[in-house]
């Protein structure tokens, strides 16, 4: 094989190797919510999150006076495996809960060892879950009173 046949071949192969890096094709698609087939009963939708998460918070004597923080929700209207609760102070996740079942409507929260501070805003965030799927979030801020009395 001469060079000439050599270096023709190569720069073929460069060529088939690097024209779909250069010029990518691409694939569109629609997608709908409702099925074209009218005897399926196959559906996609949005996981629906939990809704009117209220927070009230009291003081409770756990050794000493500490706030302790109620929350109720109206139960997600979607079919999930719980709810993911994030407890912030500030920007930073301080506690995470797991609440299973989504007819559970109540948690109270700084009860366990990861207690609430006087005097301090903390903002929770509830999710469903299904899964590795999650809902959008319910947000509530409430801040913790000065004195426990």
């Amino acid at each position: 094989m001469t060079w000439r046949r050599f270096l023709a071949r190569a720069a073929a192969a460069l060529i088939m190797v690097s024209a779909p890096i250069a010029f990518p094709v691409r694939a569109w698609g629609n997608f709908s919510d409702t099925t074209a087939n009218a005897s399926s009963t196959l559906t996609a939708g949005a996981l629906q999150p939990p809704t009117n998460l209220v927070v009230a918070v009291k003081c409770v004597l756990l050794g000493v006076l500490r706030p302790v923080a109620d929350l109720t929700w109206t139960a997600t209207t979607s079919t999930g495996t719980g709810y993911q609760l994030d407890r912030y102070k500030g920007a930073l996740l301080e506690k995470s809960f797991e609440i299973g079942g989504t007819s559970t409507i109540t948690f109270s929260d700084g009860l366990g060892p990861f207690n609430l501070g006087l005097s301090t805003a903390y903002t929770w965030h509830l999710r469903t879950y299904l899964g590795t799927w999650v809902s959008s979030d319910a947000i509530t801020t409430v801040s913790t009173p000065l004195i426990c009395t």
